[in-house]
């Protein structure tokens, strides 16, 4: 597209290249975290057997990218038209990182593991199905890390469908992607998140190439317009 565009630029005047040049050269620098990502919404069951199952429902599996919030919530509303995710806010997190066993966000989040690539995770310490704390700080959605891929679960009620939040659950790895030898990459960290709801009639957030485009008529209108009022004067 990129090459389209500067095609585009060479036949027109010398304003016009300069403009969609400008226009180009921001598209080139924008950040990462502004561009699709690589969604799987299929990726396993591998590996296993596991000890436990994932206590949320797969949602679907985020290729190359890290499981911070904003990245989240950017294969949220790029999924929302595939798995419903519309609507859904997160509002804050909590992380656990296996490797240096600490804690970050300010949802603590502590892990069990049954050594077969599944195990427990709570946000009270130590991870238990009963006595749960009653200020312990219920989640709605987590992630598993492994590799440069992330899995995301939303966490709902089976009768209902529908969100409800919990301090305690189960995870395992069998939808990340697997290595040349055909095994899950091992989990490197567990993400919790809390979630709240954006307004129904919001508006959803153009992607980058829609806004790339929208600019340059912008600008070739200005250019159309510039060149106009010489011609009139």
């Amino acid at each position: 597209m990129v090459l389209t565009i500067l095609r585009i630029a060479s036949a027109g005047g010398a304003e016009m290249k300069k403009c969609i040049i400008i226009a180009v050269l921001l598209f080139l620098l924008a950040p990462a975290s502004a561009f699709s990502l690589t969604i799987d919404y299929s990726l396993g069951p591998n590996g296993g057997p596991y000890t436990f199952p994932n206590s949320g429902e797969y949602l679907f599996t985020v290729l190359g990218a890290n499981d911070d919030m904003a990245t989240v919530q950017l294969a949220l509303n790029e999924a929302s038209l595939t798995v419903e995710t519309f609507g859904i806010l997160l509002t804050d997190w909590g992380k656990y990182e296996i490797d240096d066993a600490v804690q970050d966000g300010t949802i603590p989040i502590y892990l069990t593991f049954a050594g077969d690539g599944s195990g427990e995770w709570a946000t009270f310490n130590p991870p238990s199905p009963v006595d749960i704390p009653d200020n312990a700080t219920p989640i709605s959605l987590y992630t598993v890390k492994g590799g440069t891929d992330f899995a995301v679960y939303l966490i709902l009620n089976d009768t209902e469908d529908a969100l409800e939040p919990s301090a305690y659950g189960t995870w395992n790895i069998e939808n990340l992607s697997v290595n040349p030898q055909g095994i899950p990459r091992a989990i490197s960290h567990f993400t919790g998140f809390m979630v709240g709801e954006t307004p129904p009639d919001e508006p959803p957030v153009p992607e980058p190439t829609t806004i790339l485009l929208l600019g340059v008529g912008l600008v070739g209108l200005g250019v159309f317009r510039k060149r106009f009022q010489k011609k009139t004067s």
